[in-house]
């Protein structure tokens, strides 16, 4: 009975949200997991998952040291999957509601050292027509902090 229910959430991504393959192929896989860890509590319906049971799967995940990124997508995945399964009536309850995604870290940039942005803007030859060109763009980004993509574009 779970697996139908699996099967059905790939259709249901696949024709009705028209996701890309790479996120079919990741929630399938995700919800696949949920599923095993599920079946190896003696769970056979959906409609028998409850709130323990999800903070189980989320603490075995954690036990398992899944990094954050994948640990958020499974959520996601956890989340889209536990909707479907209320709206086509798997389930009486939407569990969709008691999941949050893990926090993103916040990282710091990187920055260069005075020496470092000294080097870097010595370095363009300014003889040359890309020269000049390469030493306008590297004056511009360190002046305005644009990132290298908004330059770019």
């Amino acid at each position: 009975m779970l697996d139908q229910a699996i099967d059905d959430y790939i259709v249901y991504l696949t024709v009705e949200k028209g996701s890309s393959r790479n996120t079919i192929e990741a929630y399938s896989n995700d919800v696949r997991k949920l599923a095993q860890y599920l079946s190896d509590a003696d769970i056979k319906r959906w409609s028998q998952v409850d709130s323990y049971h999800i903070r189980g799967y989320l603490a075995f995940m954690q036990q398992e040291d899944v990094t954050n990124p994948p640990r958020a997508r499974n959520v996601a995945a956890m989340k889209s999957f536990f909707r479907f399964l209320y709206i086509e009536k798997y389930t009486d309850s939407n569990l969709a509601e008691l999941l949050d995604g893990p926090r993103k870290e916040k990282v710091l940039p990187k920055y260069l050292t005075i020496e470092e942005v000294e080097r870097l803007m010595a370095a363009p030859d300014v003889t040359t027509p890309n020269g000049c060109r390469d030493k306008a763009m590297l004056e511009l980004l360190y002046a305005s902090g644009l990132r290298v993509t908004e330059l770019i574009t």
